[in-house]
This record gives structure tokens, sequence and C-alpha cells, in this order.
């Protein structure tokens, strides 16, 4: 991610004008899809671009801006989206924010503080009576396992049409029963979010990264060769030497374990590329402690 906060990326990114042309972009490909006609019919679609405008703006940290939270829940009580049409906005906003150039680490930001809005866009629930939040992680607010699958199945895409090299890295803590009850009950969220923290934190600004599993994180690095996966791990361990976790007056000392594919020719969906990473972390997790394996 980018070290850029929150409050900064509005600037950064150029502003209202570049918001523009991003919801622009978002109108026409969301108007090309028969699913999301209705939501449009009827409507003032230049009002609804001036909200989005404003929605995202909110979402990069417009400085001194009071977004109006109640006209948000008004703007869409009565279009009665779905949730699975949220997703889909969602993976469509997603891909406009790549193709812009968007920064990674950013993009996450972007669909995090969204998505923290949810229940005032979408009119369906779980039976529970809760929403899923399925592409954002909880505890960490990484992209999940979700959103990993979708942002691969679109660099893969990528891939293929401009043979630029795209690797995938899982990172797993070692030993993580014996690290979680070593945290405590109370400890589990804290060492998860240092190991967020500390990935973000190294990779490169273009990278993403996600949590999928309760110790497994995926970096997916893009234009990147295994050569350069190697310096971001060895960035990433030289990190955590540095930087311990200390939680309640405790020192909790931890190691990862890495396991690196490249995508090939022959890749054809993300989930083969996060088999093969994930097979490589399990032998380097074989073979002993912070070590890091190639597929």
């Amino acid at each position: 991610m980018s070290a850029a906060s929150l409050g900064s990326l509005f600037d950064k990114y150029g502003g209202i004008p570049t918001l523009q042309q991003l919801v622009r972009d978002f109108h026409q490909r969301m108007v090309s899809r028969p699913m999301f006609t209705r939501y449009f019919e009827g409507n003032d679609t230049r009002r609804m671009a001036e909200h989005q405008v404003e929605l995202i703006a909110y979402a990069l940290g417009k400085p001194a801006k009071i977004y109006n939270f109640e006209q948000l829940a008004v703007a869409h009580h009565n279009l009665g989206i779905t949730l699975d049409a949220y997703e889909d906005m969602i993976r469509i906003l997603r891909q406009v924010l790549l193709d812009a150039r968007i920064e990674g680490g950013d993009i996450n930001t972007i669909i995090n503080t969204l998505d923290q809005h949810r229940h005032r866009i979408v009119r369906d629930v779980s039976p529970k009576g809760g929403l899923q939040t399925v592409h954002v992680d909880k505890v960490t607010g990484l992209g999940s396992q979700v959103a990993l699958f979708e942002a691969l199945e679109i660099a893969l895409e990528r891939q293929r049409a401009s043979l630029a090299p795209l690797t995938l890295m899982m990172v797993g803590l070692d030993q993580p029963e014996q690290t979680f009850a070593l945290a405590g009950e109370l400890g589990r969220d804290a060492l998860v979010k240092h190991i967020a923290l500390l990935l973000v934190r190294t990779v490169r600004d273009d990278d993403l990264v996600f949590r999928i599993g309760q110790g497994e994180f995926a970096v997916m690095l893009t234009a990147a060769t295994i050569e350069i996966a190697h310096k971001v791990a060895a960035r990433m361990t030289g990190s955590l030497a540095k930087d311990p976790l200390i939680h309640d007056t405790r020192l909790i000392r931890y190691t990862l374990g890495m396991g690196i594919a490249g995508a090939t020719p022959n890749t054809s969906h993300g989930e083969s590329l996060l088999q093969a990473a994930r097979n490589a972390l399990l032998v380097a997790q074989e073979r002993g402690t912070g070590k890091v394996v190639d597929a």
C-alpha cells in the first residue's frame, strides 16, 4: 500500500476531475449490463453521477468533506439493490480502479471505506439479519479471498494480453497453533493485524495484500518476476526482525513462511495459481521456520 494517508488520497489522484472520469467509466460499465438497467430507468443519471463522485471523494478522504449518510440511505432506499447486485457493483468498481492504475493498497482502502456503509445501500439481508461482507476482511481491512480471486482473474487476463510477469506469494504464520496460544484469546486479532501491517508496509505500491485464512495471507505482485518476489520476501523478513509484536506488555515472537508461484501461459485461472503458491508454502513450513520456497 502507498504510504499516503487516507486524508491525502483525494489530492494524490487529482481531485474531482479524476473522480469524474472514474465515475463516467463506472457508469458506462454498469449501464452496459442488463441486470443494472432497472437502476437507471426513470432516474436522473447526471445527479447519480454527481452523487457517486461525492461518495468516492469521501472514501478518498476529501478535505473538509462531511458526507451526508442519511442522503446515501434515502437515495438507495427505493432502488431495491440486492446483495448480489451490490457485489457485482464492487467487482466493477475494483476493475475500474485497477484500470485507472490506482495503487493496490489504495484500492483496498477505498473498497473497505465504502463497504462500511453497505447497510445503507443494500436492501436484502442475511437470514440472521446481518449483511455479509465478502470482499473485505473484518479484522484487518484487507481484501478477502473472494476479492483475491476476482483480482487474480483480472490480472491473469492482462498478463495473457501483455505477457508481463505475474507472481503470487502465500504468506503463512509458522507454527500457528503454538503462536496463537502464546498470544492468547485477546491477542489473536492483534497478531493478525500486526502481520497485515507488516505486509502492507513492505510490498510495492502496486501490489495487493489479502487475508485468506486465520494466519494466511496472499500477496499479488503485478509485473513482478520470481526474483522480485524474493526481494519483497526478504524485506518482510527483515521488517519482522526489527518490529516484533508487543501485546499487553508481552513480547510475542513469530516467523512467517512464504510460498511463491509465477503465472505461466498455462495458468488458466486464479485458483490454480493460488494452489501452487499454497503448496510451496506448505513445503516451506515443513522445512522449518522463516523459509521461502518457489513452486
